[in-house]
């Protein structure tokens, strides 16, 4: 498990939940230092959870896009969950190739069962899911959409 945050406080309560979940868990700081772990080992990354604005705006989809477009297969099938604030970033994230999203502020329970949904989708259905994630969002602006499950969800 790879976290990749330029938030050092962020990134170290986010790695003891991790650690106490069972995970071993790597940090970086930026893109570089991501890559290079995941380039090491993929399969001992097999999950990266990266912030949305790790190292500038959008720096976590420049990651996912560098991982997705990687020579190596074993790179991408690396799989990606983005910590975003919302709004039409969330599309732009599965549209991109995310394997999962989770949207600030989140508990630690969901942010533990993205992580375990989008480590253990088979991989054929992965596609389908980012499929099923953005007509979900379809035609949404920013987050004025309701919530599943919201009184006011049609």
């Amino acid at each position: 498990m790879l976290v990749v945050d330029d938030d050092d406080d962020a990134s170290e309560l986010i790695t003891r939940i991790l650690a106490r979940a069972g995970y071993e868990v790597t940090r970086a700081v930026d893109q570089n230092q991501a890559l290079a772990s995941i380039a090491e080992d993929p399969s001992r990354v097999g999950v990266v959870l990266v912030s949305f604005t790790a190292s500038g705006s959008g720096g976590g989809v420049k990651l996912l896009d560098t991982i997705r477009s990687n020579e190596n297969a074993e790179v991408t099938e690396v799989r990606v969950v983005i910590v975003t604030d919302g709004g039409k970033n969330r599309m732009f994230c599965w549209q991109s190739g995310a394997d999962g999203l989770l949207t600030r502020p989140y508990h630690a329970d969901d942010m533990l069962a993205e992580i375990e949904s989008a480590r253990s989708r088979p991989p054929g259905e992965r596609e389908v899911h980012r499929r099923r994630e953005l007509e979900r969002l379809g035609g949404v602006e920013g987050d004025q959409s309701p919530r599943p499950g919201s009184p006011f969800e049609s």
